[in-house]
């Protein structure tokens, strides 16, 4: 058993817990995100416990015979390792287990929830965590014996000098890749006061105040329908973030980021800062795929489009600083029936389009067509 906040996981974890399965020659490894540590408490900016436990799982990918489990947010509260050993060995009752650790839990250990009952279910084996730990292990290590009766191994590991709190304050260069890209996907560990400050430097006072508004109202829709808020947030603060350039810069974004549009003149000026906005979310502030994702699509639409994606497209037609007449009834109309208020609103823009002698863009017309047919499968299955 491997336990940790993994508040994300990172490479020394995983160097540590691959040396553990080799040296010890380990059938199986056990890595276990804690509900509530007894010892600390987790950071204002942390992830779920679900996302610990998914970044936990992809981890374990990454470690021979190891596997990310539960056991401990299942069961909720204050995480004891005592109560966890305790079902471990009920579920292994033939197998002997070891608690795998690092210098400093090692050197606490004797502070822990009932220590001496911990080293009569399990072996430890204690990893150093920076160089030069090797002598703080031994000694304390013979403490443990002589107090606990502990039966203590001794990994031989290269240590990676590196914490849980580094990775969330930026320094990502020692997190896989794919740890660090589910966390740029899920917008984890990101100071959105500090990105709401940046995004008004950019903005204009006006601008702003209707980033401001998706931003609320996307929220909102984001807790009625189960999105990702910090996602939603992040989507409906960047949405406009190219918006008040003029159209030559925007063309030479374009260039910068080999974005290639096929608008037409009607639609050029009007929607091409969702294409350069949703790349400058991607190169300038790091974003991942579903943010990117939102702001490209949140003018004009799409085939296929996501719940965040649904989202801040109708957050952006109608959140509280939009003054057309039916603004008000899309917001009440989109708290109740999220895809009905977006089919109104793309049915509305095509119909001024027309009024105004311009050709609505094909996308919004199939993103529409696409919108009618899913209602009415979702009908026709009820």
């Amino acid at each position: 058993m491997f336990g940790g906040t993994f508040n994300p996981p990172h490479s020394g974890h995983i160097a540590a817990a691959c040396a553990c399965v080799e040296q010890l020659k380990l059938d199986k490894l056990l890595l276990v995100p804690t509900a509530v540590p007894p010892h600390k408490q987790l950071p204002a900016l942390t992830a779920t416990s679900e996302q610990r436990l998914e970044m936990t799982g992809l981890a374990a990918r990454l470690i021979p015979n190891a596997e990310a489990c539960d056991i401990e947010l299942r069961r909720g509260g204050a995480s004891y390792t005592k109560v966890t050993l305790e079902s471990l060995r009920e579920r292994y009752p033939d197998d002997e287990l070891w608690l795998i650790m690092g210098t400093d839990m090692l050197e606490s250990f004797h502070l822990w929830r009932e220590p001496e009952g911990i080293c009569k279910l399990a072996r430890l084996a204690v990893c150093a965590r920076d160089e030069g730990d090797r002598q703080r292990i031994e000694q304390g290590a013979d403490r443990l014996r002589e107090q606990f009766g502990a039966r203590v191994d001794i990994i031989d590991n290269v240590p990676l000098p590196m914490s849980s709190t580094e990775a969330r304050g930026g320094e990502s260069l020692k997190l896989p890749d794919c740890i660090r890209e589910y966390i740029r996907e899920h917008c984890l560990y990101m100071d959105m006061d500090a990105l709401r400050e940046r995004v008004r430097e950019m903005l204009g006072e006006r601008r702003f105040a209707h980033t401001l508004g998706c931003e609320k109202l996307a929220v909102l829709l984001a807790q009625k329908y189960g999105a990702d808020e910090r996602v939603v947030r992040a989507s409906a603060l960047l949405h406009d973030i190219t918006k008040e350039l003029s159209l030559t810069q925007q063309l030479r974004l374009c260039e910068k980021w080999s974005i290639i549009h096929d608008y037409d003149g009607d639609n050029l000026e009007a929607v091409i800062h969702a294409d350069t906005g949703a790349a400058a979310a991607a190169f300038e502030y790091g974003m991942g795929s579903t943010v990117c994702s939102a702001i490209r699509k949140h003018t004009v639409g799409d085939e296929s489009m996501s719940l965040t994606d649904r989202i801040i497209y109708i957050a952006d037609a109608c959140e509280e600083t939009r003054s057309y007449p039916s603004a008000r009834e899309m917001r009440e109309l989109a708290l109740r029936d999220l895809n009905a208020a977006v089919i109104s609103n793309m049915e509305q823009t095509i119909k001024r389009l027309e009024n105004l002698g311009k050709k609505p863009y094909y996308k919004t017309e199939r993103a529409l067509a696409a919108l009618i047919k899913e209602k009415e499968g979702k009908k026709i299955n009820e």
